[in-house]
């Protein structure tokens, strides 16, 4: 299952939380190039693992996240 990620909220908490793209991906176990990917519109389907990831290491909830409420299947 994928979920539809707000590449604006996640820039917008990423630098409220003073993290620049490469030390959100380190935190979050993933590329930075596939952080700047959503934060871009370039990709905007994460799978709930990497959404989840991502939140804890920003340290937002889950939902802060969602374009909407709701998973996409694949």
């Amino acid at each position: 299952m994928r979920y539809p990620c707000n590449g604006q909220a996640l820039r917008k908490f990423r630098k409220q939380k003073g993290k620049t793209q490469a030390g959100l991906a380190e935190g979050a176990n993933c590329s930075e190039h596939y952080i700047s990917d959503l934060e871009n519109g370039k990709k905007s389907n994460p799978s709930a693992d990497v959404l989840m990831r991502i939140s804890d290491a920003l340290e937002v909830p889950f939902e802060t996240l969602l374009d909407f409420h709701g998973p996409v299947e694949d």
